[in-house]
């Protein structure tokens, strides 16, 4: 065989090699687009039922106390501070852990305080406890502070 028809035969082969790997990898698509909609019979895209809920569905789900209180709130104009983490309570003020390097200090001085646990029921401004994840909800002279149930720690250390 001569070196140009050895070279054709390689082009050849490369180029067969190319369009079957090409047919091959539309025809995965094709079959993987075919079982993704027999997965999801409501045609939701990209939502199989098997799916974890998207936080969007969370809140379309949240039924707890206050959860309701505080969507409520702020369609009422509350601006609304949370969830964050107490690190003190003082006379008129908390102070909470946002995630930055410094933590804040919510001055509720001259507002009517109101705090409300998880189960609706109302408890001394200073019976918050440190570490407890709260919502403050502010507007004019009135704050609302939500403290959230205590999540227990596991075991895993």
């Amino acid at each position: 065989m001569s070196m140009n028809k050895q070279r054709n035969l390689i082009r050849c082969i490369i180029i067969g090699f190319t369009v079957l790997s090409a047919v091959c990898m539309l025809g995965g698509v094709w079959t993987t687009m075919a079982w993704a909609s027999a997965l999801n019979p409501s045609g939701e895209p990209g939502v199989a039922p098997s799916s974890p809920p998207t936080s969007s569905q969370l809140e379309k789900q949240d039924l707890s106390y206050i959860g309701r209180s505080v969507k409520k709130l702020a369609k009422e104009g509350y601006s609304i501070d949370g969830p964050s983490e107490v690190v003190e309570v003082g006379q008129a003020s908390i102070t909470v852990f946002l995630g930055r390097k410094k933590n804040t200090v919510i001055d509720l001085s001259g507002k009517k305080i109101l705090v409300k646990d998880y189960q609706d029921q109302t408890i001394s401004f200073s019976e918050i406890p440190p570490k407890a994840k709260i919502y403050v909800c502010r507007k004019k002279d009135t704050a609302i502070v939500f403290v959230l149930e205590k999540k227990e720690k596991s075991n895993v250390q």
